[in-house]
């Protein structure tokens, strides 16, 4: 799901406060502090959140499913987060208190900084190994050409022509998806398919 836009208000006086959306239609807002929300995109929150069992929930790394005031709060297992006005949407920090007893077995916010550290681990060695590959869309380098522009001879050796018909059988005709769906469920005839 694409993330949806965060609201900054405030001033340097007063404070800056960021209004992130919350489920799919992004009608409810949790409200925190910039500096909070800071912290939360450095440990690798992922910036779609919303609400669990009545608070406000986001994943981090791998997938790991956290409770963010918990995390803000650095609440560890047995102790349990107060919102002081009531409303678990409000999540600055003059709002969130602890109490000794809960029944919380995580501790959210250790969880999630091991998370993130494992993801740049592994960010690291896929980076030494080369096959590192960001999962979100950027531009490219000014200078640098779109695959279909390059001659083959400026392509990489797993995508040069000479390579991809060295993996098939040239005596065989290329299959296209119609025919591979077809062999599957059994019904598989090359003089039907080479025209398709």
């Amino acid at each position: 799901m694409k993330a949806r836009p965060v609201r900054i208000e405030g001033d340097q006086q007063r404070g800056f406060t960021v209004h992130v959306p919350l489920g799919r239609d992004g009608e409810n807002e949790a409200v925190l502090d910039l500096d909070d929300y800071n912290d939360l995109v450095a440990l690798k929150v992922y910036p779609n959140w919303q609400l669990r069992g009545g608070q406000v929930g986001a994943r981090g790394p791998f997938g790991l499913e956290i409770l963010v005031a918990r995390v803000l709060t650095d609440a560890g297992a047995g102790q349990r987060v107060v919102f002081l006005d009531g409303n678990p949407l409000n999540l600055r920090r003059s709002n969130i208190g602890l109490q000794v007893w809960g029944t919380a077995v995580h501790h959210d916010r250790a969880d999630l900084i091991e998370a993130a550290d494992e993801f740049e681990r592994r960010k690291l060695l896929a980076k030494e190994s080369g096959s590192y590959h960001p999962r979100f869309g950027r531009s490219p380098h000014p200078n640098a050409k779109p695959d279909f522009i390059r001659s083959a001879s400026e392509l990489p050796a797993a995508q040069s022509p000479d390579k991809l018909a060295s993996r098939r059988d040239a005596s065989k005709p290329a299959r296209t998806r119609r025919a591979r769906l077809a062999a599957r469920k059994g019904r598989y005839n090359p003089i039907s398919t080479l025209g398709a």
